[in-house]
């Protein structure tokens, strides 16, 4: 892959350039914090290496809520040639531009894309959910190991990057579906949190529409037996966003609670 050097006079924020072979934005230009505190991009896992060193990439769902909230601009070299980027002459994409690539290319569908929006205004650090990590880190639950040694820690983030580059696109879950397929592991805000290193998620998503029936409860019930909290995104026509919480908390006997209040009363 061949490199390319922006002029450094031609924007003062992050510039990157779209990399249809790899479905990514390859980040060109880091100026400032934005990826690193803000939990946005990873490297590619070595067998995905295409180029020297380890450079950033972001998925379309970041580079699109970063275009949209002013902190990154993006460009795509497949259009044009690279003599143009370098001479500061190619338009950076706009923000149909990208949606056409979200809708198109990557295979997110555009709920669960407002699910991811509505997840990072509020700060929090969204990843695709992974399967095969899910079962890893319930795996490591079981055996109680809480600490990783120095030594497998560098393996466990090739792990890691391994993961998030075979994560599949999240798409809206499906009435007719029989199975329930999370789009989303969501972790608190911090501003030292590492894609690499994550830890378990604070809750996985599950993205519905609000039009559309709901997962059955034997359904949400094996969801919950997987993952240790579950949400539900509810996205309307509008493209509002309703987050519900669900839980495996068992609900108080009535019949017991009125038998106990009775005792109590008689007692008196």
């Amino acid at each position: 892959m061949t490199s390319v050097i922006l002029d450094s006079n031609c924007t003062g924020i992050p510039t990157g350039i779209y990399r249809p072979r790899l479905k990514r934005f390859q980040i060109l230009k880091n100026k400032g914090k934005t990826f690193f505190n803000g939990g946005f991009g990873t490297s590619l896992p070595k067998k995905l290496h295409l180029d020297e060193g380890e450079n950033l990439y972001l998925w379309i769902e970041e580079a699109l809520f970063l275009h949209d909230a002013g902190l990154a601009q993006f460009f795509n070299v497949a259009e044009q040639d690279e003599e143009k980027i370098t001479n500061n002459k190619l338009k950076p994409l706009a923000t149909q531009e990208l949606h056409k690539l979200l809708q198109f290319e990557s295979g997110v569908d555009m709920a669960a894309y407002l699910t991811f929006s509505h997840l990072r205004s509020q700060s929090y650090r969204v990843l695709r959910h992974s399967e095969s990590k899910r079962v890893f880190l319930n795996q490591q639950l079981v055996q109680d190991q809480t600490t990783i040694d120095q030594k497998n820690e560098e393996s466990l983030r090739d792990k890691h990057r391994e993961w998030m580059a075979h994560a599949p696109p999240p798409k809206l879950w499906e009435s007719s579906s029989p199975s329930v397929n999370l789009a989303w592991d969501v972790y608190k805000p911090n501003s030292q949190f590492c894609k690499t290193n994550p830890g378990h998620p604070h809750f996985c998503v599950l993205v519905v529409s609000y039009s559309q029936p709901s997962p059955t409860f034997s359904q949400m019930k094996y969801v919950l037996s997987e993952v240790e909290t579950l949400k539900i995104a509810a996205v309307a026509d509008s493209g509002t966003v309703v987050m519900f919480g669900v839980t495996n908390y068992g609900v108080p006997c009535l019949k017991n609670s009125m038998k106990e209040h009775n005792d109590e009363s008689a007692n008196k």
